[in-house]
Protein backbone atom coordinates (compact mmCIF):
# COMPACT_ATOMS: atom_id res chain seq x y z
CA UNK A 1 0.00 0.00 0.00
CA UNK A 2 1.38 3.38 -0.99
CA UNK A 3 -0.19 6.68 0.09
CA UNK A 4 -3.63 5.15 0.66
CA UNK A 5 -3.50 3.24 -2.61
CA UNK A 6 -2.98 -0.43 -3.31
CA UNK A 7 -0.97 -1.54 -6.29
CA UNK A 8 -3.30 -4.00 -7.96
CA UNK A 9 -0.95 -6.60 -9.38
CA UNK A 10 -3.83 -8.33 -11.12
CA UNK A 11 -4.24 -5.26 -13.30
CA UNK A 12 -0.54 -4.99 -14.13
CA UNK A 13 -0.08 -5.56 -17.82
CA UNK A 14 1.85 -8.53 -19.03
CA UNK A 15 4.07 -6.31 -21.19
CA UNK A 16 5.41 -4.58 -18.05
CA UNK A 17 3.59 -1.27 -18.36
CA UNK A 18 3.05 0.79 -15.26
CA UNK A 19 0.91 -0.94 -12.63
CA UNK A 20 -2.50 0.53 -11.84
CA UNK A 21 -3.16 2.10 -8.44
CA UNK A 22 -6.63 2.12 -6.87
CA UNK A 23 -7.89 3.48 -3.54
CA UNK A 24 -7.34 0.96 -0.72
CA UNK A 25 -10.94 1.12 0.46
CA UNK A 26 -12.15 0.30 -3.06
CA UNK A 27 -10.02 -2.85 -3.17
CA UNK A 28 -11.04 -3.92 0.32
CA UNK A 29 -14.71 -3.40 -0.48
CA UNK A 30 -14.42 -5.64 -3.53
CA UNK A 31 -12.69 -8.42 -1.63
CA UNK A 32 -14.76 -8.31 1.55
CA UNK A 33 -18.12 -6.65 0.87
CA UNK A 34 -19.71 -8.64 3.71
CA UNK A 35 -17.08 -7.50 6.19
CA UNK A 36 -17.42 -3.85 5.18
CA UNK A 37 -21.21 -4.08 5.46
CA UNK A 38 -20.86 -5.76 8.87
CA UNK A 39 -18.68 -2.88 10.08
CA UNK A 40 -21.16 -0.32 8.77
CA UNK A 41 -23.99 -2.09 10.62
CA UNK A 42 -22.03 -2.73 13.82
CA UNK A 43 -23.83 -1.46 16.92
CA UNK A 44 -23.05 -2.59 20.43
CA UNK A 45 -26.58 -1.50 21.38
CA UNK A 46 -28.08 -4.17 19.10
CA UNK A 47 -30.62 -6.43 20.82
CA UNK A 48 -31.86 -8.21 17.67
CA UNK A 49 -30.62 -11.79 17.36
CA UNK A 50 -31.55 -11.87 13.67
CA UNK A 51 -29.18 -8.94 12.94
CA UNK A 52 -26.40 -10.99 14.53
CA UNK A 53 -27.31 -14.01 12.43
CA UNK A 54 -27.57 -11.96 9.23
CA UNK A 55 -24.01 -10.65 9.62
CA UNK A 56 -21.38 -12.43 7.56
CA UNK A 57 -18.28 -11.94 9.73
CA UNK A 58 -18.79 -9.68 12.75
CA UNK A 59 -21.62 -8.16 14.75
CA UNK A 60 -22.50 -7.16 18.29
CA UNK A 61 -25.22 -8.19 20.71
CA UNK A 62 -26.15 -6.45 23.96
CA UNK A 63 -22.72 -4.87 24.31
CA UNK A 64 -20.72 -7.98 23.36
CA UNK A 65 -18.67 -8.53 20.23
CA UNK A 66 -19.92 -11.37 18.04
CA UNK A 67 -17.60 -13.18 15.66
CA UNK A 68 -19.11 -15.49 13.07
CA UNK A 69 -16.74 -18.41 13.52
CA UNK A 70 -17.43 -21.84 14.91
CA UNK A 71 -15.30 -23.42 17.58
CA UNK A 72 -14.28 -27.04 18.01
CA UNK A 73 -16.69 -29.53 16.42
CA UNK A 74 -18.40 -26.63 14.61
CA UNK A 75 -20.11 -25.43 17.80
CA UNK A 76 -20.75 -21.90 18.96
CA UNK A 77 -19.06 -20.79 22.19
CA UNK A 78 -18.34 -17.75 24.35
CA UNK A 79 -15.28 -16.34 26.01
CA UNK A 80 -15.62 -12.56 26.48
CA UNK A 81 -17.09 -12.43 22.96
CA UNK A 82 -19.68 -14.67 21.30
CA UNK A 83 -18.37 -17.01 18.61
CA UNK A 84 -21.38 -18.02 16.55
CA UNK A 85 -21.34 -20.70 13.88
CA UNK A 86 -21.67 -19.11 10.43
CA UNK A 87 -24.00 -21.96 9.48
CA UNK A 88 -26.76 -20.54 11.70
CA UNK A 89 -29.28 -18.47 9.77
CA UNK A 90 -31.55 -15.55 10.65
CA UNK A 91 -35.18 -16.43 11.30
CA UNK A 92 -34.39 -19.88 12.69
CA UNK A 93 -35.51 -20.34 16.33
CA UNK A 94 -32.63 -22.68 17.17
CA UNK A 95 -30.17 -20.07 15.85
CA UNK A 96 -31.89 -17.27 17.80
CA UNK A 97 -31.71 -19.39 20.96
CA UNK A 98 -28.02 -20.03 20.30
CA UNK A 99 -27.26 -16.29 20.26
CA UNK A 100 -29.21 -15.77 23.51
CA UNK A 101 -27.59 -18.83 25.11
CA UNK A 102 -24.05 -17.71 24.26
CA UNK A 103 -24.86 -14.25 25.60
CA UNK A 104 -25.96 -15.99 28.81
CA UNK A 105 -22.50 -17.54 29.03
CA UNK A 106 -20.93 -14.06 28.92
CA UNK A 107 -23.10 -13.10 31.90
CA UNK A 108 -21.91 -16.21 33.74
CA UNK A 109 -18.33 -15.11 33.08
CA UNK A 110 -19.09 -11.64 34.42
CA UNK A 111 -20.60 -13.10 37.62
CA UNK A 112 -17.99 -15.76 38.27
CA UNK A 113 -14.74 -14.29 37.01
CA UNK A 114 -12.46 -16.00 34.52
CA UNK A 115 -10.86 -18.74 36.67
CA UNK A 116 -14.17 -19.99 38.10
CA UNK A 117 -15.93 -19.65 34.74
CA UNK A 118 -13.30 -21.77 33.00
CA UNK A 119 -13.46 -24.47 35.66
CA UNK A 120 -17.21 -24.54 36.36
CA UNK A 121 -18.72 -23.58 33.00
CA UNK A 122 -16.37 -23.76 30.00
CA UNK A 123 -14.59 -27.04 30.75
CA UNK A 124 -17.71 -29.07 31.60
CA UNK A 125 -19.46 -27.62 28.55
CA UNK A 126 -16.62 -28.56 26.20
CA UNK A 127 -16.27 -32.06 27.67
CA UNK A 128 -19.98 -32.84 27.45
CA UNK A 129 -20.88 -35.39 24.81
CA UNK A 130 -24.59 -34.80 25.35
CA UNK A 131 -27.01 -33.13 22.98
CA UNK A 132 -30.56 -31.80 22.95
CA UNK A 133 -32.53 -31.63 26.18
CA UNK A 134 -29.84 -33.52 28.12
CA UNK A 135 -27.14 -31.02 27.09
CA UNK A 136 -29.20 -27.90 27.85
CA UNK A 137 -30.34 -29.36 31.19
CA UNK A 138 -26.79 -29.48 32.58
CA UNK A 139 -26.32 -26.86 35.35
CA UNK A 140 -23.74 -24.83 33.40
CA UNK A 141 -25.95 -24.80 30.29
CA UNK A 142 -29.37 -24.26 31.84
CA UNK A 143 -28.10 -21.17 33.66
CA UNK A 144 -26.80 -19.76 30.35
CA UNK A 145 -30.32 -20.29 28.97
CA UNK A 146 -31.89 -18.55 31.98
CA UNK A 147 -29.50 -15.59 31.94
CA UNK A 148 -29.73 -15.23 28.16
CA UNK A 149 -33.53 -15.35 28.10
CA UNK A 150 -33.85 -18.62 26.19
CA UNK A 151 -37.18 -20.38 26.48
CA UNK A 152 -36.69 -24.07 25.82
CA UNK A 153 -37.56 -27.35 27.47
CA UNK A 154 -35.22 -28.63 30.18
CA UNK A 155 -35.33 -31.77 32.27
CA UNK A 156 -37.53 -31.54 35.35
CA UNK A 157 -35.82 -29.62 38.15
CA UNK A 158 -32.88 -28.55 35.93
CA UNK A 159 -33.48 -24.80 36.42
CA UNK A 160 -33.39 -25.07 40.23
CA UNK A 161 -30.29 -27.28 40.15
CA UNK A 162 -28.61 -24.87 37.72
CA UNK A 163 -29.39 -21.80 39.83
CA UNK A 164 -27.97 -23.53 42.95
CA UNK A 165 -24.88 -24.60 40.96
CA UNK A 166 -24.22 -21.03 39.83
CA UNK A 167 -24.94 -19.53 43.27
CA UNK A 168 -22.51 -21.95 44.94
CA UNK A 169 -19.72 -20.84 42.64
CA UNK A 170 -20.18 -17.08 42.80
CA UNK A 171 -17.39 -15.34 44.66
CA UNK A 172 -18.33 -14.02 48.06
CA UNK A 173 -17.92 -10.27 48.23
CA UNK A 174 -15.77 -8.98 51.05
CA UNK A 175 -16.88 -6.01 53.07
CA UNK A 176 -14.83 -2.90 52.53
CA UNK A 177 -12.55 -1.93 55.38
CA UNK A 178 -14.30 0.31 57.84
CA UNK A 179 -17.75 -0.91 56.84
CA UNK A 180 -19.76 -1.91 59.82
CA UNK A 181 -22.29 -4.68 59.76
CA UNK A 182 -25.33 -5.13 61.98
CA UNK A 183 -24.65 -4.34 65.63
Amino acid sequence: MQDGYIVDMALKRADGDKEEKRPAEECAAEKRPGFINDLRNLSFKNTDENKVLAAKYVSAYRGRLVIKRAGPKGRSFSLFALFISPKLEAGNQYAINTVKHEYGHTLQLKRLGLPVYLKAIACPSMKSGLSGIEYYSQPWEVTADILGGVEREHAEGAEEIGEAYLADRQPRRKLAKGASGPQ
